[in-house]
């Protein structure tokens, strides 16, 4: 069975698909702290942005941020989804591989029992198995920057909401600036 999408949307390939969704399944916290963390800010730039423009502003404000919640409720879903379809998938390799990893186990001891006199190819499947944990520490340290990566467009996607909140406070310290010099004028 392969893996078709990183947990970001991209299109993932090669060996590391299944230490990336191991690492999914062993530290689903840090995903749901990210999203719990981007719906924490959405709920406070939403109550800032509420609070402070006069009414007529608020309504139309409120219908952008209807349309704009929308949207992020409908890719917030579709994250979800990827998200839980990613760790099922995760987790039901995981247990394929324990799996197989246990039978493969309770076949080497039965082997040694039976075959005592057959230390060299124990040793040889000794020396295979060195080899592939050598490589699935190499493996997980590059699946270890690869979430680093991960951690870092995440901050890059907080920086750009900030800009976005940035702007909805000028636009609407505008706004109030032409509202008030209106009501002067008359």
């Amino acid at each position: 069975m392969s893996i078709s999408t990183n947990i970001d949307g991209s299109v993932g390939g090669g060996a590391n698909q299944l230490l990336d969704l191991l690492s999914l399944v062993s530290n689903p916290a840090i995903y749901e702290a990210k999203i719990k963390s981007l719906q924490a800010a959405i709920a406070e730039n939403k109550k800032y942005v509420e609070a402070v423009a006069p009414v007529s502003e608020i309504l139309d404000l409120r219908e952008k941020v209807k349309a704009d919640k929308a949207v992020s409720t409908t890719a917030l879903a579709e994250a979800k989804v990827k998200a839980d379809g990613l760790v099922k998938t995760a987790q039901d390799n995981a247990n394929a591989i324990i799996t197989e990893a246990n039978t493969k186990a309770s076949q080497l001891v039965a082997e040694a029992q039976a075959a005592t006199d057959d230390a060299k190819t124990v040793q040889a499947e000794a020396r295979k198995k060195i080899t592939d944990a050598t490589k699935a520490k190499a493996d997980s340290d590059a699946l270890n920057e690869s979430l680093k990566l991960q951690l870092s467009a995440l901050d890059k996607e907080r920086e750009q909401a900030a800009t976005a909140l940035q702007k909805a406070e000028d636009l609407k310290a505008d706004l109030i600036a032409k509202h008030t010099a209106f009501i002067k004028s008359l």
